[in-house]
C-alpha cells in the first residue's frame, strides 16, 4: 500500500485469477475494470444505499431493458408487416379507408379474432371502443358492396375461448 500525497486516498494492489480478471473485462471492458472493482468494494463495504445493486450492474440491467424494449418493437414491426403483406389489394385499396383499417384487420387475421378492447388496445385507441366499433361496421358495408359478403362477424357469449369478440368471417377473401 501507498499512500497517495495529495488527498486521503490510498491504491491497493489486488491479485487476483486470471478467469477472474477476464469475466470482469467481459462485463464492463479493460478501460473500466478499476472502476468497477472499487464499485464492488463500495458495494460490499455497503458505503451505498443499503440492498442497492452495484452502480455497473444497474448500469447493465438498464442497456439490456433498452435491447428488450427495441427487440419487442421490432418484432411487432415485422409481425404486422408480415401480415398486412398477406392482405389482398383489393381488401387494401377498395374496402379499408386508411391505414387504422388496415390494422384492424392485421390484428384480426393474427390474432385470430380480438375482442373491442383488444382491437383499440392494438391500434392504440384505448378507451375508444365506440370508434373502433364503427370502423369494423364500415369495414363490414364496403365488403358487402365489393364482395356481396361480410368479412368479419361478432360472436356474443363465449366462442373459441373469447366473449364477445370479433372474428374473420372468410379469410379467402382477405388474403386472395
Amino acid at each position: 500500500m501507498t499512500a497517495d500525497s495529495e488527498d486521503n486516498e490510498m491504491i491497493i494492489r489486488v491479485r487476483l485469477d486470471r478467469a477472474i480478471v477476464d469475466r470482469i473485462d467481459k462485463m464492463v471492458g479493460k478501460s473500466r475494470r478499476n472502476q468497477f472493482v472499487l464499485e464492488a468494494v463500495l458495494w460490499r463495504l455497503d458505503l451505498q444505499e443499503p440492498l442497492s445493486i452495484p452502480p455497473t450492474v444497474a448500469g447493465l440491467m438498464s442497456e439490456l431493458e433498452e435491447l428488450r424494449r427495441r427487440v419487442e418493437y421490432l418484432e411487432t414491426l415485422h409481425s404486422s408487416s408480415v401480415y398486412d403483406a398477406q392482405l389482398s389489394q383489393t381488401i387494401k385499396t377498395k374496402v379499408c379507408r386508411d391505414s387504422l383499417d388496415v390494422q384492424l384487420l392485421t390484428h384480426l387475421l393474427r390474432n385470430n379474432g380480438s375482442t373491442t378492447n383488444e382491437l383499440a388496445h392494438a391500434v392504440g385507441k384505448e378507451g375508444k371502443r365506440r370508434t373502433i366499433y364503427d370502423r369494423l361496421m364500415r369495414l363490414n358495408e364496403r365488403a358487402i358492396e365489393v364482395f356481396g359478403e361480410p368479412i368479419i362477424h361478432f360472436e356474443r357469449g363465449r366462442y373459441q375461448g373469447k366473449s364477445n369478440s370479433w372474428w374473420i368471417k372468410n379469410i379467402s377473401l382477405l388474403t386472395e
